[in-house]
């Protein structure tokens, strides 16, 4: 928008990328129907990914994209508040469908001595489904898997690896999905 008017001005802008070359005085509506209708073409223009518009994060678009329709395990790594978690439920979102779960759980902030249980569930003094159990056909998110104690690897192996778990007091492995 300027208020001189220039030719040779407005062809180099609109080389340069501009959508439109506006004069004043303006009619505010026309002005206002001008803009709505660049926006859309703007939009398309720049091909904005949902997680982000640097190219890092265009590229991780991508690489989730690719592997949302394998069943394997996913390990995302970063520092605290990177967004794992939105790449998580990004990744969740294309490969779900409606009816199943999406499981956050934060390893760090359950106590040691129960970590254990919140995961996989107890079968006493009654039964009790963990969190495993509870994202069957969904998605479980362990968020801090680094925090958890060096006895508890095995199990979480076993279940990435198995696809089975036990309960604590069960001898019954519960398959997981």
């Amino acid at each position: 928008m300027t208020a001189f008017g220039d030719i040779e001005q407005a062809v180099e802008l609109l080389k340069r990328g501009a959508s439109d070359y506006v004069t004043k005085p303006f009619e505010l509506k026309g002005l206002l129907q001008r803009i709505t209708s660049l926006v859309p073409v703007r939009e398309m223009r720049q091909s904005k990914g949902l997680l982000g518009v640097s190219e890092a994060m265009l590229e991780i678009e991508r690489t989730l994209k690719r592997i949302s329709t394998s069943r394997m395990p996913v390990l995302l790594v970063g520092e605290t508040g990177v967004g794992k978690e939105v790449c998580a439920r990004f990744l969740y979102g294309l490969a779900s469908n409606d009816q199943s779960p999406f499981m956050a759980v934060n390893c760090a902030a359950i106590p040691e001595s129960t970590i254990e249980l919140e995961l996989f569930g107890s079968e006493i003094p009654e039964l009790h489904h963990g969190y495993a159990e509870r994202a069957q056909n969904g998605t479980l998110y362990l968020d801090g898997i680094a925090d958890l104690s060096i006895d508890l690897q095995p199990k979480l192996l076993r279940l990435l690896e198995e696809e089975t778990f036990y309960r604590l007091g069960g001898d019954t492995p519960v398959h997981f999905d």
